[in-house]
Protein backbone atom coordinates (compact mmCIF):
# COMPACT_ATOMS: atom_id res chain seq x y z
CA UNK A 1 0.00 0.00 0.00
CA UNK A 2 1.41 3.38 -1.17
CA UNK A 3 0.89 6.29 1.54
CA UNK A 4 0.75 9.53 0.99
CA UNK A 5 3.65 11.71 2.67
CA UNK A 6 3.79 15.22 3.69
CA UNK A 7 7.48 16.21 4.54
CA UNK A 8 7.44 18.76 7.34
CA UNK A 9 10.19 20.63 8.52
CA UNK A 10 10.77 20.14 12.22
CA UNK A 11 12.29 22.88 14.69
CA UNK A 12 13.42 23.73 18.38
CA UNK A 13 12.10 26.67 20.72
CA UNK A 14 12.48 26.08 23.86
CA UNK A 15 12.98 22.62 24.17
CA UNK A 16 10.11 21.52 22.22
CA UNK A 17 9.69 20.26 18.77
CA UNK A 18 7.68 22.25 15.94
CA UNK A 19 7.31 21.38 12.58
CA UNK A 20 5.61 23.06 9.79
CA UNK A 21 5.09 22.18 6.12
CA UNK A 22 8.27 22.05 3.96
CA UNK A 23 6.54 23.42 0.54
CA UNK A 24 6.12 26.57 2.08
CA UNK A 25 10.17 26.72 3.44
CA UNK A 26 12.39 29.35 1.45
CA UNK A 27 15.39 28.98 3.30
CA UNK A 28 17.06 28.54 6.21
CA UNK A 29 19.70 31.03 7.31
CA UNK A 30 22.25 31.08 10.14
CA UNK A 31 21.07 33.73 12.78
CA UNK A 32 21.65 37.46 11.73
CA UNK A 33 20.59 40.59 13.36
CA UNK A 34 17.97 42.47 11.70
CA UNK A 35 17.84 46.16 11.50
CA UNK A 36 14.66 47.46 13.74
CA UNK A 37 11.76 49.12 12.82
CA UNK A 38 10.17 51.22 15.69
CA UNK A 39 6.48 51.17 16.07
CA UNK A 40 6.15 47.82 15.33
CA UNK A 41 4.38 44.44 17.37
CA UNK A 42 6.98 43.45 20.08
CA UNK A 43 7.20 40.17 18.00
CA UNK A 44 8.63 41.95 15.02
CA UNK A 45 12.51 41.80 15.38
CA UNK A 46 12.84 43.71 12.07
CA UNK A 47 14.14 43.71 8.75
CA UNK A 48 16.59 41.68 6.75
CA UNK A 49 18.20 41.90 3.22
CA UNK A 50 18.48 38.72 1.37
CA UNK A 51 20.15 39.08 -1.88
CA UNK A 52 18.10 42.25 -2.55
CA UNK A 53 14.84 41.63 -0.86
CA UNK A 54 13.90 43.28 2.10
CA UNK A 55 12.40 40.57 4.36
CA UNK A 56 10.69 40.68 7.67
CA UNK A 57 11.79 38.69 10.54
CA UNK A 58 10.05 37.57 13.97
CA UNK A 59 10.81 36.41 17.05
CA UNK A 60 8.58 33.23 16.98
CA UNK A 61 8.81 32.90 20.94
CA UNK A 62 7.16 35.94 21.68
CA UNK A 63 4.49 35.80 18.67
CA UNK A 64 3.63 32.41 20.11
CA UNK A 65 3.27 33.47 23.86
CA UNK A 66 6.22 31.84 24.96
CA UNK A 67 9.42 33.04 26.90
CA UNK A 68 12.35 34.29 24.95
CA UNK A 69 14.99 31.80 23.71
CA UNK A 70 18.71 32.46 24.38
CA UNK A 71 21.10 33.28 20.93
CA UNK A 72 23.19 29.85 20.56
CA UNK A 73 25.09 28.61 17.55
CA UNK A 74 22.36 26.48 16.51
CA UNK A 75 20.18 29.86 16.40
CA UNK A 76 18.63 30.20 13.00
CA UNK A 77 15.89 32.08 10.94
CA UNK A 78 13.58 30.20 8.62
CA UNK A 79 12.04 31.96 5.84
CA UNK A 80 9.05 30.66 4.68
CA UNK A 81 6.83 32.08 1.84
CA UNK A 82 2.85 32.66 2.87
CA UNK A 83 0.18 31.25 1.26
CA UNK A 84 -2.32 33.53 1.17
CA UNK A 85 -0.15 36.68 0.06
CA UNK A 86 2.80 37.65 -2.22
CA UNK A 87 5.02 37.75 0.41
CA UNK A 88 7.96 36.11 2.78
CA UNK A 89 8.63 36.19 6.33
CA UNK A 90 11.28 35.14 8.40
CA UNK A 91 11.09 33.77 12.22
CA UNK A 92 13.53 32.59 14.37
CA UNK A 93 14.06 29.06 16.29
CA UNK A 94 16.29 27.66 18.35
CA UNK A 95 17.27 24.84 15.97
CA UNK A 96 16.51 23.44 12.89
CA UNK A 97 15.64 19.42 13.84
CA UNK A 98 14.98 17.11 10.91
CA UNK A 99 12.71 16.62 7.41
CA UNK A 100 9.61 14.50 9.05
CA UNK A 101 7.52 12.48 6.49
CA UNK A 102 4.46 12.00 7.73
CA UNK A 103 1.70 9.94 6.71
CA UNK A 104 -1.84 11.72 6.88
CA UNK A 105 -3.45 9.17 8.59
CA UNK A 106 -0.68 9.60 11.60
CA UNK A 107 -2.58 13.31 12.32
CA UNK A 108 -4.43 13.75 15.11
CA UNK A 109 -7.39 15.80 15.95
CA UNK A 110 -6.60 19.00 16.80
CA UNK A 111 -6.30 19.46 20.57
CA UNK A 112 -9.03 20.74 22.56
CA UNK A 113 -6.62 22.42 25.57
CA UNK A 114 -5.88 25.18 26.68
CA UNK A 115 -2.47 26.52 25.15
CA UNK A 116 -0.37 28.82 26.13
CA UNK A 117 -0.72 30.14 23.01
CA UNK A 118 -3.94 30.34 20.55
CA UNK A 119 -5.02 26.79 19.66
CA UNK A 120 -5.69 27.85 16.29
CA UNK A 121 -2.16 28.42 15.59
CA UNK A 122 -2.09 24.50 15.52
CA UNK A 123 -2.31 22.48 12.49
CA UNK A 124 -2.61 19.22 13.89
CA UNK A 125 -0.68 16.96 16.34
CA UNK A 126 1.32 14.10 15.23
CA UNK A 127 2.90 11.04 17.21
CA UNK A 128 6.13 10.04 15.02
CA UNK A 129 8.76 7.61 16.28
CA UNK A 130 6.64 7.48 19.55
CA UNK A 131 7.00 11.55 19.95
CA UNK A 132 4.43 14.04 19.67
CA UNK A 133 5.29 16.76 17.24
CA UNK A 134 2.92 19.87 17.34
CA UNK A 135 2.93 20.97 13.76
CA UNK A 136 1.98 24.80 13.26
CA UNK A 137 -0.15 26.35 10.79
CA UNK A 138 2.38 29.72 9.73
CA UNK A 139 -0.74 31.15 7.84
CA UNK A 140 -2.64 31.63 10.68
CA UNK A 141 0.47 32.93 12.46
CA UNK A 142 1.31 35.40 10.36
CA UNK A 143 -2.59 36.06 9.36
CA UNK A 144 -3.62 38.88 7.63
CA UNK A 145 -4.61 41.13 10.03
CA UNK A 146 -1.24 40.88 11.78
CA UNK A 147 1.31 40.69 8.68
CA UNK A 148 3.51 43.82 9.32
CA UNK A 149 4.82 44.35 5.74
CA UNK A 150 5.71 42.02 2.89
CA UNK A 151 8.85 41.24 1.02
CA UNK A 152 9.44 44.48 -1.46
CA UNK A 153 11.79 43.29 -4.79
Amino acid sequence: MNKKLIKHLSFSLLNEIYAIKIIQVKEILAWRASIDIPLCQEWVKGIINIRGQIIPVVNLNRRLGLKDSVKSKTTCIIVVELSQRDGFIGFEVDSVQDVLYVDKTSKEANPLFEADFDAEFIENVIRLNEETKVILNIDKIFGQEDIIFKGVS
